[in-house]
């Protein structure tokens, strides 16, 4: 039996990618604790700022991609439509996130 070139190509890396997992492996991976709160406070902060900063980065790149779907809807009326109900809906997402977390504040100020 002949193999070809491909064939033999294709076994070797194989071999190669199945071997290069097996080898050991002497680097220590140290993960630190994203978790610096030490009050129920403290972690309720810092899981509202992190919402609203995530939300905070997708809105824009939701508004590009509306925008592009708008360039791109060639004058078909469901895909224009399609845009700007995206562009609503960030719009609506943005604002509960901003009036969520100036909320939070005014709750937190009432309180102490």
């Amino acid at each position: 039996m002949i193999m070809s070139k491909k064939s033999l190509i294709k076994i070797l890396l194989s071999l190669l990618i199945v071997f290069s997992f097996a080898l050991p492996i002497n680097a220590q991976i140290v993960i630190p604790n994203p978790l610096t709160a030490t009050t129920f406070e403290e972690l309720n902060d810092g899981i509202i700022n992190f919402i609203f900063y995530i939300g905070m980065l997708i809105a824009p790149i939701m508004f590009i991609f509306s925008g592009i779907f708008f360039i791109t809807a060639t004058g078909d009326p469901e895909k224009i439509q399609r845009a700007k109900n995206m562009i609503w809906w960030t719009v609506i997402g943005l604002v509960i996130v901003i009036m969520a977390k100036g909320i939070i504040e005014v709750i937190q100020d009432i309180f102490t």
